[in-house]
């Protein structure tokens, strides 16, 4: 998977804050034709907007543990330039003493009320996330509130370098996650959703208490509006816990602005290449348009030669994966922020083939921009994106996560019910329309590993146009 391997830093997946190399289509069936059978009861979701703007959204559940988070605007997307990894010290803050409590009875006091608890760092979001018994809700949100109170000393922040440096250096060693990190840094130019979700290992011995202190007090305190979910917990519940945290805030969240351009690292290693566009945003119109593409193109995680039942029907195996036997993988990233998003497409090769690769990847999409798709295609496609969506928010765990983050977004709220209903209300031509658009913005071009001979994005540019 292209994801960061340290799971206790961020969550690119699905049941985490965003994902990066992967799209809403996971589900290969053996009949292409096949008719998918939707969900037949409909998400009732509740949603309650606070004065200061915080949300509440939830959703009923016969489950018998409840799934619950809460969203705070304070990712890595939001440190100034002298706060450059300090998000990733205020994850683990929430671990730490309090007013008043000790390290060890904050842990002790949430582990005998949840079953599943953690917390997270996305570009967006700091997130704290617990799969719960009702009855034990209001506890929990109480340990919540008052693990939102840490104290600073300078003891608690020099004990978590060990920690922070073992998850830094992990990722500055996992050639994924250098791929990703690259990417969103050219993408936006290293502002906002360019920032980094690592604190450079070199850095990590220089951050203070009083820096994670002014973050933490500026953002994840200061800041709002927060939002609360949950599925299977009262909303009136949640809205007091919303209430309990709600102050006002004079401080304006930038959006990022998406730009394109050249990045290539240079290292020992197979080539990784990826050729991206200016995607979608949480609640965009275009997103459901976009999840069919990414089936259309090779929507699983990652496509490569493991056997049956690895996207043998996606253009991009059929089209770059069996054209060239140096290829190694392919996939289609597509990911989606507060107020912007990337999509493309990504191939992993033996060294000495960047020139080639890309070619096969540029030809690809410029058969997409000029002959858009085919109704066979589409509706294969739409079935194989509906199912994988499904099943992506089949668990509270995972409901909670989507809510929180359309919840925490721009514009109106796509449920999954609405999200269904405009997967349904698609057709080619409205999937072809977008693919267009999306394609007609400025390319990203990253290269990672063997780069000689890696084009410039200009050089994809011409070739989509």
């Amino acid at each position: 998977m292209f994801a960061p391997k340290p799971a206790s830093v961020v969550r690119l997946s699905r049941s985490g804050s965003q994902r990066c190399f992967a799209t809403a289509a996971q589900v290969v069936f053996q009949n292409e034709g096949v008719e998918f059978v939707p969900r037949t009861t409909p998400y009732e979701v509740k949603s309650t907007t606070l004065e200061n703007g915080s949300k509440v959204v939830s959703i009923q559940s016969d489950t018998a543990s409840s799934g619950v988070a809460l969203f705070i605007p304070a990712g890595s997307r939001y440190e100034t330039r002298e706060e450059t990894g300090v998000s990733q010290f205020a994850k683990h803050m929430v671990f730490q003493r309090t007013q008043t409590k000790s390290p060890i009875f904050v842990v002790r006091d949430v582990e005998t009320l949840v079953g599943r608890y953690s917390s997270a760092i996305s570009r967006d979001s700091f997130i704290l996330s617990a799969r719960v018994e009702p009855t034990n809700f209001s506890a929990l949100r109480d340990s919540w509130l008052d693990s939102l109170q840490p104290q600073f000393h300078e003891y608690i922040i020099r004990d978590l370098y060990p920690t922070i440096e073992l998850e830094s250096q992990a990722a500055e060693q996992d050639p994924n996650t250098i791929f990703t990190e690259l990417l969103h840094a050219t993408a936006f130019r290293h502002v906002g959703l360019g920032r980094g979700l690592y604190c450079p290992s070199s850095r990590v011995g220089s951050i203070g208490p009083q820096l994670v202190e002014g973050f933490w007090k500026r953002r994840v305190v200061g800041a709002v509006p927060h939002t609360w979910v949950g599925v299977g917990v009262n909303h009136e519940q949640l809205v007091e816990s919303a209430q309990k945290r709600a102050k006002a805030s004079s401080e304006q969240s930038s959006p990022s602005t998406y730009y394109g351009g050249d990045a290539t690292v240079s290292l020992d290693i197979n080539t990784r290449v990826g050729i991206v566009f200016k995607g979608a945003s949480e609640n965009d119109k275009d997103l459901p348009a976009l999840a069919v593409l990414s089936a259309i193109t090779g929507g699983d995680t990652r496509y490569s030669h493991d056997g049956p039942g690895r996207g043998v029907t996606s253009r991009l195996y059929k089209n770059v994966l069996k054209k060239l036997d140096a290829v190694q993988a392919t996939a289609t990233l597509n990911a989606s922020y507060s107020d912007a998003g990337l999509w493309g497409v990504y191939a992993e090769a033996l060294p000495g083939n960047a020139t080639r690769v890309v070619e096969l990847l540029a030809s690809e999409l410029a058969s997409i921009k000029k002959e858009g798709v085919n109704p066979k295609e589409f509706e294969a496609a739409r079935n194989r994106a509906k199912a994988a969506f499904l099943r992506e928010v089949d668990c509270p765990s995972a409901l909670v996560q989507y809510l929180g983050r359309k919840a925490s977004a721009s514009g109106a709220l796509l449920t999954p019910t609405d999200f269904v209903s405009r997967l349904d209300k698609l057709t080619a031509e409205d999937v072809s329309k977008v693919a267009k658009t999306v394609l007609s913005s400025p390319v990203t071009l990253v290269g990672l590993g063997d780069v000689a001979g890696l084009p410039l994005a200009r050089d994809v540019q011409s070739k989509l146009n």
